[in-house]
């Protein structure tokens, strides 16, 4: 009687470790695997959006040159007329100056349109690279209370005390008596049963992704993760802090707060490629923007880099495969960095600023290749 009596205050008090157990590992696997980066889907409509930036930048500088070349001929117009005596020739003039006036007009409000676009791209893009949604992911245990029901063993066994006395057993012995040296150890089955059944749905659900996956959890559920997730691009949170002590505003920083530094870490490691194809390490990379063309219709362009402000302007001919430089925009002419940007970007190539340290060694424009 009095082992049974003794039995019953130990379960009381697993039943209250229990709670914090289940408090635990509920609220740290299912809200990190909520938070996986929707990376993957968003690198490519940032690529959408740097091709949309580009033309749009070429765009708005083409529409200002045409106002500007407009505003010159006004005032050429305007210095003809105390010269003109012909009423004819002096009303026609006069209609070529309202003429340009209204064009210009018309030519100021485009610009206001594509400022405004320009704009909200940017914000977007500047969104896109800060926004965590929370996902369903297919397969999760509902809760530890889902895998306690599965984890059930026969009650007609016996189970081990850890001190000293004999070993108990038959139909009125409690279930979790079989599952180790004492009933501490069904916690800790069940918490390592959902720990794993987490990590199995977390790496079906990132199978050929590679997008990182933010892992945020105390320390005990973040250990078990460590071991049993096997997606690479995993990120755990250094500190190991309560995510259920944050609310979405607070969980979403520290999330990105741990993931920025690999989302620029590519940028940089293709920067740094530049730099040592630039330095003679062997890698293939061009810098004449006639053969970046032809190797961007080709697809052979891995990263192209851009030096922000500048222009190419001249025409390429894309039948005989051929550039011909101008000095200044025209209207038979386009900027064809812009040009060999969306090529690139179109036939599966990256888009990257030129670093500041190599524009002035290689120009405004330079392509890392494939082949």
């Amino acid at each position: 009687m009095l082992e049974q009596i003794k039995l019953l205050v130990r379960l009381q008090q697993m039943d209250t470790e229990r709670l914090g157990l289940e408090s635990e590992a509920a609220e740290g696997p299912v809200r990190i695997a909520n938070l996986e980066q929707g990376l993957e889907g968003l690198a490519g409509q940032i690529d959408a959006a740097v091709g949309e930036l580009v033309q749009l930048r070429s765009q708005r500088q083409d529409i200002e040159e045409t106002v500007e070349g407009n505003q010159t001929k006004m005032k050429r117009s305007q210095s003809r007329l105390p010269m003109i005596k012909n009423n004819r020739e002096y009303r026609a003039v006069l209609k070529e100056i309202d003429d340009l006036k209204r064009m210009n007009f018309e030519l100021e409000d485009e610009i206001i349109e594509v400022m405004e676009r320009l704009e909200g791209l940017e914000a977007e893009q500047t969104a896109r690279r800060r926004r965590l949604d929370e996902i369903k992911v297919e397969g999760l245990p509902n809760g530890v209370g889902e895998i306690r029901g599965e984890t059930d063993f026969d009650a007609d066994v016996g189970y081990h005390s850890r001190g000293r006395g004999s070993e108990g057993g038959g139909a009125d012995a409690p279930k979790y008596a079989a599952l180790g040296d004492s009933p501490d150890d069904y916690d800790e089955v069940v918490l390592e049963n959902y720990i794993r059944q987490v990590a199995k749905g977390i790496d079906a659900h990132l199978a050929g992704s590679r997008a990182p996956l933010i892992v945020l959890a105390l320390p005990r559920t973040l250990g078990r993760l460590k071991q049993h997730l096997g997606y690479a691009q995993v990120l755990f949170d250094p500190e190991a802090k309560d995510p259920h002590a944050l609310d979405a505003k607070a969980l979403h920083k520290r999330a990105f707060g741990i993931a920025e530094p690999k989302l620029t870490e590519a940028r940089e490691a293709l920067r740094d490629q530049l730099r040592s194809a630039a330095g003679g390490s062997g890698d293939r990379y061009i810098t004449n923007i006639e053969d970046i063309l032809r190797a961007a219709e080709e697809g052979r362009i891995a990263t192209i880099f851009v030096a922000p402000g500048e222009t190419v302007w001249g025409h390429y001919d894309a039948e005989h495969r051929i550039a011909r430089i101008d000095r200044t925009s025209g209207p038979e002419n386009e900027d064809l960095m812009n040009l060999a940007t969306l090529k690139a970007l179109s036939n599966g190539g990256d888009a990257r600023s030129m670093p500041d340290d190599l524009n002035g060694n290689l120009g405004p424009v330079a392509a890392l290749l494939r082949y």
